[in-house]
């Protein structure tokens, strides 16, 4: 599932004559019907440039995430994402096949979940600290210039995104509960930040500890 009307100038108006005579006054500037603010006109997030060390371009969006788990596609529409969900669950909180990326998420749900997208030049500094969960994996981002953000049986969200392979850090905070979060709208937050892929580079792979609880996976992180 995925998920700027140029209206013409009108030229001022002269006096009839037998032969047209050039325009006396103004002519009306082209008035563009843009998009939502923040979107193409096929609905995909324009990350914002930005100045600054490494950072290219940043963007976010809100997508709907159920069943405990998000994915994140370069463009290989249709891939199963099953075997995935498998290899995360072994080894928390991720897994990819350089195609696609899926994610476990603590919350069962968030349907309208807040998602940074960043895309630098270099690997970024790290701040694993800030956050509560924290993972890197590797994808592909094809020919169709964007990244797809997908979670079952609901719509997906795109974000603009150069085409080329990617490290993207996955990194999550603002979590209640493992689970049922107790509400549809639990308030966590997401930031997905790429980079170009080169030398070998640190894979942190965090898990947030839940008060009094820990983790689900029996697991050495």
């Amino acid at each position: 599932m995925r998920l700027a009307i140029l209206i013409p100038g009108l030229a001022g108006l002269g006096a009839c004559a037998a032969e047209p005579a050039p325009p006396t006054g103004p002519q009306a500037p082209e008035v563009t019907t843009p998009s939502a603010p923040g979107l193409t006109a096929e609905g995909e997030a324009i990350p914002s440039p930005t100045s600054g060390s490494g950072l290219l371009t940043t963007s976010t969006v809100v997508m709907a995430m159920d069943y405990g788990q998000f994915v994140i596609n370069g463009g290989a529409m249709g891939a199963d994402s099953l075997a995935l969900l498998d290899q995360a669950e072994v080894a928390p909180p991720s897994a990819g096949d350089g195609s696609q990326v899926l994610v476990l998420s603590p919350h069962q749900n968030n349907f309208a979940m807040t998602v940074a997208v960043e895309r630098w030049s270099s690997p970024p500094p790290s701040d694993v600290d800030a956050w509560e969960q924290v993972s890197v994996e590797a994808v592909e981002v094809d020919g169709s210039g964007a990244v797809w953000l997908e979670s079952p049986t609901l719509e997906s969200t795109s974000v603009a995104m150069e085409a080329g392979r990617y490290w993207v850090e996955i990194s999550g905070r603002g979590f209640v509960n493992y689970g049922w979060p107790g509400s549809t709208e639990p308030g966590d937050e997401w930031r997905l930040r790429f980079w170009p892929v080169s030398d070998a580079v640190e894979h942190p792979r965090q898990l947030w500890t839940m008060p009094g609880y820990g983790t689900p996976w029996d697991a050495d992180v």
